[in-house]
């Protein structure tokens, strides 16, 4: 018999207090869904997200960070099969909210207009040239003021590839905040006072 007391691991937590606080409907991509726990975390916790656009293409890949390995063909559509099934548990309010997306982060970027999303949460491969084409690639898609989180800022890669996107934006290093399950975040441009 399986414990249902066991915790779910949800690595996009931190966002909910922080997104909460918009007072508007709010536009959001999510690249790296996995099974779909943030997906699923996110859609039910905020009564102000309009739309979710969850992009994985749920295929074979060598991450480039060698800990954390990547997917096989078989584990990826697993992965899919149970990103479905946690979509199909939510009510069907919380479930229009997200659209799948099978494709890559650089094959669905194009899709979106420039400063039409209120923010995007980071967390497909996590090789530094994947994370840094990740940056520079959605950031012209992010409206100002909008909000670029992440996840696994612990790993060098990952780290690296935000300070140096930080450093070529010219951003104060002091915008970026580190938030719980080593998440983070950083504003992409500040209100002026």
């Amino acid at each position: 018999m399986k414990d249902s007391s066991k915790k779910i691991y949800i690595s996009g937590e931190a966002l909910v207090p922080i997104l909460m606080k918009i007072p508007y409907q709010i536009i959001g991509v999510e690249l790296g869904v996995s099974q779909g726990n943030t997906t699923c975390y996110l859609a039910s916790k905020l009564s102000n997200l309009k739309k979710l656009y969850a992009i994985d293409p749920w295929c074979q890949y060598k991450d480039g960070v060698g800990k954390l390995g990547g997917f096989t063909e078989r584990i990826a559509q697993e992965n899919y099969e149970i990103t479905i099934k946690n979509i199909n548990k939510l009510s069907d309010i919380d479930k229009s909210k997200i659209e799948i997306v099978k494709r890559t982060s650089l094959e669905s970027f194009t899709f979106f207009p420039e400063r039409s999303i209120d923010f995007i949460y980071i967390d497909a491969d996590h090789s530094y040239h994947s994370v840094l084409l990740d940056l520079e690639s959605w950031y012209p898609k992010i409206k100002k003021n909008g909000l670029i989180f992440g996840h696994d800022i612990n790993v060098t890669s990952v780290r690296m590839a935000i300070i140096d996107f930080l450093s070529d934006q010219k951003i104060d290093f002091n915008k970026l905040h580190i938030l719980k399950n080593y998440a983070w975040v950083f504003r992409k441009e500040e209100y002026k006072c």
